[in-house]
């Protein structure tokens, strides 16, 4: 499993869902898009697996959106 250099950010990842951008998106009333560009921007924390899986945790993503308001 490869991290992402904003992975850093992730809680410890023992006990921690991820899910994918869509979820993350459909929370926040966004599109899954926009979730994968503030990831790759890393402005947001996610776990890349793979070429193409990115995984977020929900609580950190939470954490740093509501920090920004």
């Amino acid at each position: 499993m490869r991290q992402t250099p904003n992975s850093s950010k992730l809680p410890n990842t023992e006990k921690q869902s991820f899910v994918s951008a869509s979820v993350v998106a459909e929370r926040y009333n966004v599109s899954s898009r926009y979730i994968l560009k503030l990831a790759e921007e890393g402005r947001i924390p996610s776990l890349r697996i793979g070429k193409k899986c990115v995984r977020f945790c929900l609580e950190a993503v939470s954490a740093v959106l509501e920090e920004r308001d």
